[in-house]
């Protein structure tokens, strides 16, 4: 390969690569920052959840769970316990 090749080839590589979307970016929520669960509504969440796993619930009870999970995080009245109820 002569030293044009190379160049030439690189180019081509930083050409393709211009419009590729970042790691980071693809983890960014709407307003470009991180979403993160408030720390009080993650253990009760994931409580939830494996409560939902063990006794081999339908999908009903992990949806409860993550609308729980929703609700808490937004800081609105919320109740994972209304979830045990849930088949």
């Amino acid at each position: 390969m002569t030293p044009r090749t190379v160049h030439v080839a690189v180019g081509v590589v930083l050409l393709l690569c211009a419009g590729c979307p970042t790691e980071s970016a693809s983890k960014q929520t709407r307003d470009g920052g991180p979403r993160k669960v408030r720390a009080e509504c993650d253990a009760p969440s994931t409580k939830c959840y494996k409560d939902c796993f063990k006794r081999e619930a339908s999908e009903v009870c992990t949806g409860c769970c993550f609308n729980q999970l929703i609700l808490c995080d937004e800081g609105n009245r919320y109740s994972f316990e209304s979830c045990t109820d849930v088949p």
